[in-house]
């Protein structure tokens, strides 16, 4: 969706790849 530069893209990548780093440790 965003391929601009947008704080909140930067904001939702940085989420998705703590939440995902999260998952990973939970298994």
């Amino acid at each position: 969706m965003f391929k601009c530069v947008s704080p909140l893209g930067v904001l939702f990548e940085l989420t998705t790849n703590v939440i995902n780093a999260d998952e990973r440790q939970d298994k």
